[in-house]
């Protein structure tokens, strides 16, 4: 399921790449995740591993390409959700296009949700993204 969401910071591509790929910061702009961090050695990098626990839900992922400045792509590898990912940086002038890409399956039980989960999901990070824009905007 496509859940990817896209929002224009009024903020350079450096100062969102470099908040963005510090995984300790999805706290600070992704709502429900109460701790996020790398289980390996910073700095991120392609094969760099770490986790993101929203209440009582972990999810464990792998980098498996990056391109500083410009991209991330990620795997998940353990948690309620299958599927892959990342996050775009596209330079307007000053400013950046964020898109958090998101192709995830729920699984168990969360999988019976499909289109209820699909909306939720894409709504959720929509609000996520634009909860990132107004915090590197001021």
């Amino acid at each position: 399921m496509d859940l990817s969401a896209t929002t224009t910071i009024h903020a350079p591509v450096g100062a969102v790449y470099a908040f963005v790929s510090d995984p300790a910061n999805d706290v600070n702009w992704r709502r429900g995740v109460t701790e996020s961090g790398l289980t390996t050695d910073p700095p991120l990098a392609p094969d760099s591993e770490g986790f993101v626990k929203a209440g009582s839900r972990v999810a464990r992922w792998r980098v498996t390409a990056i391109e500083p400045g410009a991209s991330v792509d990620w795997e998940l590898t353990e948690g309620p959700y299958s599927g892959s990912g990342g996050y775009r940086f596209e330079e307007l002038g000053g400013s950046t296009r964020f898109t958090l890409v998101a192709d995830v399956q729920p699984q168990g039980i969360l999988r019976l949700l499909g289109p209820l989960f699909a909306r939720m999901g894409r709504k959720q990070n929509q609000a996520d993204v634009e909860t990132l824009k107004g915090l590197l905007e001021t």
